[in-house]
């Protein structure tokens, strides 16, 4: 962490498989792994919150290798009326070097939050995401509405979601 809001990170993983006797009923898929990213929480004036992760990761191995990116944005503006609104968008790419199947994705949530009554937090959120990059355009709507009600060491949540799903032409 460095300056209290800029993140950076990175993980290397290497797993090598030795076959001591016998033959494997599946084959065998060392792989390396690694991934590097930056992440930022920047405060900004009156309360509001802006971020961004970037995230770069490479996965070699036998059966499916593929390179990963990702980028996420967000702002958390201040509470107005007890609401606390946040805005989010995403993008991700995979391109698997095996396979025509890649990813191409657009994500966009809205949430809003909200303490209406003493130890009650209630939570609506909408989000939308689109993947053009495989052979079928696929895409996702989902919105959920929650509720949670805390005392000291008691919590009782309840949460609903309505989802909604097209690939190519199946719905």
């Amino acid at each position: 962490t460095l300056y209290r809001y800029y993140t950076v990170y990175a993980r290397y993983f290497d797993s090598h498989y030795r076959l001591t006797s016998g033959s494997p009923t599946l084959p065998l898929n060392s792989s390396r792994n690694t991934l590097y990213g930056l992440r930022v929480d920047q405060p900004l004036l009156s309360g509001a919150t802006a971020g961004i992760e970037v995230m770069f990761e490479r996965q070699e191995e036998e059966i499916s290798p593929y390179r990963r990116q990702s980028y996420d944005a967000y702002l958390q503006l201040p509470v107005w009326a007890r609401i606390s609104p946040r805005l989010s968008a995403r993008r991700l790419f995979v391109e698997y070097a095996n396979s025509p199947e890649d990813v191409d994705l657009v994500g966009l949530t809205v949430q809003l939050r909200s303490n209406p009554w003493f130890y009650t937090s209630l939570t609506a959120e909408a989000t939308y995401e689109e993947d053009t990059g495989g052979s079928l355009r696929r895409v996702i709507v989902r919105d959920s509405l929650g509720i949670e009600w805390r005392f000291r060491q008691l919590s009782i949540r309840s949460e609903g979601q309505y989802m909604r799903e097209e690939l190519g032409t199946f719905e």
